[in-house]
């Protein structure tokens, strides 16, 4: 698989986020919130949003690694919902935690570092759709 800078770049970008998906979904586990939807229905995004992605970016990474083409529209709609749900899961948590004044404080910390770690994960994504538009080489006209 011979890739171009552009190429080896995202590839960086999509093993960079399925990292920083994995920690997030290990750091919501690890926080112990109450997905109960009745009573907490935003938090029910967070466990989707992270556990899909692991799931998502596993299967671009191991498309990356064995040479297969993967197509153009198809990786950026999971960028850019990427983008949407990472952005949106960190700002819910962070939220979460500051209307939670029972929760305790080393619970808090950790979803305090799960929210900055998923918006941190936004903004590789965003880095991603970046260096996805200047990969420009690989569009192949219909």
């Amino acid at each position: 698989m011979a890739l171009g800078l552009w190429g080896k770049i995202r590839f960086a970008c999509k093993v960079t986020e399925l990292v920083l998906a994995a920690l997030c979904m290990a750091l919501f586990i690890r926080t112990a919130i109450p997905t109960d939807v009745a009573r907490h229905p935003d938090v029910a995004l967070l466990p989707v949003t992270f556990g899909g992605f692991v799931i998502v970016c596993t299967g671009l990474v191991l498309g990356f690694a064995t040479g297969d083409k993967v197509p153009k529209k198809i990786d950026l709609l999971y960028t850019w919902v990427g983008v949407a749900l990472f952005l949106a899961a960190g700002g819910l948590l962070i939220d979460f935690c500051y209307r939670m004044p029972d929760m305790r404080e080393d619970r808090r910390m950790v979803a305090l570092g799960c929210g900055a770690t998923a918006i941190i994960t936004g903004v590789v994504f965003i880095a991603d759709l970046i260096f996805s538009y200047k990969d420009v080489h690989e569009y192949v006209p219909h």
